[in-house]
């Protein structure tokens, strides 16, 4: 057992005091910021150093020994030298941070975050450093006797012409555009230091930042000018969301790099579970600086004749194709393509460098060729993967054939650097036939799970898990889901639980049931969680023995067993469980909108809309349950009552924007088009970037024959979203009924690109050609659309 030192935080503490180049001091200090809570504790991956205190790094390579700081730290010194060599600070919320006296840290996921840097007047949050800052191969280095780095490392940094842009933001009121992701109106103002990357993140429910978006702010603003005597940047970006998600964040990068602005955030609600597991496509990016074969690729293509995913495509680069602008474009031409429910897999392999910024790189050339513009570097990478519309990604690095020695200790610096940039996902780094042979093991055994069932659909964590079991790679880092005692969730209670395998024999952690709507949210009594037996975050994976004999009322675990199921998409077992929870509680409404809900899944309204009725007996003001209803009526046809329904959701919440497109919908579908229009305009006021509203608005107007308006909406709608396939063979229906066969066709084109299955946008098509007097293509697709159909 690995001793435990609890000692109070102070809320200011001196740590270092830097010199800047030159010969001039000017005192820079890093200090704790105030946190309630926090007691010194070794963390994960810390072993035990000389004199009983833990270590980063699993020791030093060099006598050594530490002492307590006084401050709430423990401090290395050589034995030698007396030279001071590493200060260390461990949270007992499994947080931690050591730092060497230039400056340079090593840190966990948020360790940096708990520190502040004061030069003067001016105050920044120490991860703002982490580009440049964050280098645990410097301090692994120097720990094992390896030198030293260079002079303070906030000498440049913060000069005044290497200031951080402004950003100012706002969150669209359209959270749904682009696939539930929110979309941001961004301004960056920069002086001197100029502008770089501007980088996204998302707030879960247990407090953690993850990186969800990096954007080249010159590259992709729609507009630059100059406002007060900066330069100013608008854009419109998006980042993904999932569902206990609370806030989005902002920040921006200067020119150099060097220096983050403070991060800002907006709360935000985030969107509705995706419902039913369906079977997602698997798209794959092969990339070889070499001209060899991938290792994996003909394991990949093999999943075209297998049972996992839906569909499979493969793009590949290699020799004179790889390079920075030939990855670039082809992940933009997958960016297109891949939805959230889809599984990523990255390949990149053969010459892989560390550069001196400490950041993993792949060269088309010889590595040792610095000036190589081609190389895809760590930016790249992160811009790219946080760009696509899943967070479902495996990414697999191999440097030639032996990825430990061409790594080695900057090459694990550098992508513990990439893992802070690209947020979790999962990431695997070795000698590229040891990831060919864990990756074909892991898709072995998530084809034969041992169910006995047919095959479960595989996703990145999944195979991630698998691998890990297999593979011989010398770095893994799974997906954030695998970890899930990191960090603390704000409720009151903690407990102690053994993580058999871990590196570490016991956590801190704090946890409470997360029922959803329900009510059965009370403490737990304290008792000890294995954890093979109980995931403590949001309960999605826990034994229900567990939870009754914690005491749990049992139509609370039947809930929670339903809700499960549910999410599975095993609706039958998820529509029993609710049934038992409301045989001990018959008043529980959260079971009537689950079980109802289930109904609602299975295809059997009548009993939905029974359910849905007894919910909103018990508790009459739920507006949402009033939108699920109408919907259930809606999906039976009785549009009047689903009217009814989505006018009750109104009354009760007038910004609901959800029922109100649904009661748009329901109008245009009893011939209503007018009342149709009147309440997309409505929602269009409360959300002015929703595309689907614009393009159902235009299909009333079009219904109205009314082509000029219908086509400014079809024309707005793809303004907002230039993929949306369905605004593309609207809008040239309505050309084509104008006579316009010309730009009908151009459309046409566009939406089958999007859309290769719809029948009707080839039958559509077909009609445009017949007008154009070509009746051999016109057959063609006539003859497409019947084989889609």
């Amino acid at each position: 057992m690995k001793q435990r030192f609890f000692q109070s935080l102070p809320a200011f503490c001196l740590l270092f005091v830097f010199s800047a180049c030159g010969g001039k001091p000017v005192p820079f200090t890093i200090a704790p910021r105030a946190a309630e809570g926090l007691s010194l504790l070794p963390p994960a991956d810390l072993a035990l150093g000389p004199g009983g205190f833990p270590l980063p790094f699993h020791g030093t390579g060099r006598p050594a020994y530490s002492v307590p700081s006084g401050d709430g730290g423990i401090v290395l010194f050589d034995a030698a030298s007396n030279r001071e060599l590493l200060r260390f600070y461990g949270f007992d919320n499994g947080e931690w941070l050591g730092f060497v006296p230039e400056g340079y840290y090593s840190a966990s996921p948020r360790g940096a975050s708990f520190f502040t840097v004061r030069a003067g007047e001016e105050s920044y949050a120490l991860n703002q450093f982490s580009e440049l800052l964050r280098r645990p191969d410097l301090l692994a280095e120097s720990l094992a006797g390896g030198g030293r780095p260079a002079g303070s490392a906030f000498a440049g940094p913060l000069k005044k012409n290497a200031a951080p842009p402004r950003v100012d933001f706002r969150l669209s009121p359209d959270l749904r555009t682009l696939e539930g992701g929110p979309v941001l109106e961004v301004k960056v103002s920069a002086e001197k230091g100029g502008a770089g990357m501007l980088a996204l993140y998302r707030r879960g429910r247990l407090g953690q930042e993850i990186p969800a978006g990096l954007f080249d702010i010159a590259g992709t603003a729609l507009r630059k000018y100059r406002e007060g005597g900066r330069t100013c940047y608008d854009l419109v970006v998006y980042t993904l969301a999932e569902e206990d998600d609370s806030a989005v964040g902002v920040s921006a990068f200067n020119r150099a790099m060097t220096l983050e602005s403070a991060r800002s955030w907006l709360e935000f609600t985030p969107p509705a579970p995706l419902g039913a597991t369906i079977k997602p496509a698997l798209y794959a990016l092969l990339a070889e600086s070499g001209e060899e074969t991938s290792p994996v690729e003909d394991l990949l293509l093999r999943q075209k004749a297998g049972a996992l995913y839906s569909d499979v495509e493969i793009l590949k680069l290699s020799g004179a194709e790889f390079g920075k602008t030939g990855f670039t474009q082809s992940l933009e031409e997958l960016e297109a393509k891949i939805s959230p429910a889809d599984v990523f897999v990255l390949y990149l392999g053969g010459n892989a460098g560390v550069d001196k910024r400490g950041d993993l790189y792949f060269a088309a050339g010889d590595i040792r060729d610095k000036k190589g513009k081609e190389s895809v570097g760590k930016q790249d990478i992160a811009a790219g993967l946080l760009r696509l519309k899943t967070h479902n990604t495996l990414l697999l690095l191999a440097a030639g054939n032996d990825g430990a020695a061409a790594f080695g200790v900057s090459g694990r610096g550098a992508l513990d650097r990439l893992l802070e940039r690209i947020g979790p996902r999962a990431l695997f780094a070795a000698p590229a036939r040891d990831l060919a042979a864990a990756l074909a093991a892991a898709v072995k055994a998530a084809e034969e799970d041992g169910s006995g069932g047919p095959p479960r659909f595989a996703g990145a964590s999944e195979l991630a898990s698998r691998i890990r079991n297999a593979a011989p790679a010398f770095y893994v880092s799974p997906p954030e889901k695998d970890f899930p005692l990191i960090g603390r969730n704000g409720y009151g209670e903690s407990r102690d639980a053994e993580l058999s395998g871990k590196s570490f024999s016991d956590v801190s952690f704090t946890y409470r049931p997360q029922s959803g709507p329900g009510d059965s949210g009370s403490p737990l009594p304290a008792f000890g969680v294995n954890f093979a037996e109980l995931n403590p975050s949001g309960f999605r994976n826990f034994d229900p023995k567990v939870l009754t004999q914690m005491g749990m009322e049992q139509y609370s675990v039947s809930f929670l067993t339903g809700e499960q199921f549910y999410r599975d998409g095993e609706y039958d077992k998820a529509i029993a469980e609710y049934g038992k929870s409301l045989s001990l509680k018959a008043d529980y409404a959260e079971a009537y909108i689950g079980r109802g809900n289930a109904y609602r899944k299975k295809g059997d309204p009548g009993r939905a809309i029974d359910d849905y009725g007894r919910a909103l007996r018990f508790k009459p003001e739920l507006s949402e349950v009033y939108n699920y209803r109408g919907y259930a009526y809606a999906e039976r046809g009785d549009f009047a009552r689903a009217i009814e329904d989505y006018s009750r959701a109104l009354e009760i919440k007038n910004d609901y924007v959800d029922a109100c497109f649904n009661r748009a919908y329901a109008f245009a579908r009893q011939g209503d088009y007018d009342r149709a229009i009147d309440d997309y305009t409505r929602v269009l006021k409360l959300e002015p970037r929703n595309a689907a509203a614009f393009n159902q608005r235009g299909s009333a107007w079009y219904r109205k024959e009314d082509d000029d308006r219908a086509i400014l909406d079809y024309s707005e709608a793809l303004k907002i979203r230039p993929d949306y396939a369905l605004a593309w063979h609207n809008r040239g229906n309505a050309w084509f009924n104008k006579g316009d066969y010309a730009k009908a066709l151009a459309d046409l084109n566009r939406a089958i690109r999007l859309q290769p299955a719809s029948a009707e946008a080839y039958r559509s098509r077909g009609n445009i050609h017949l007008m154009m007097r070509e009746p051999g293509r016109a057959e063609e697709d006539f003859k497409a659309a019947e084989r889609l159909r």
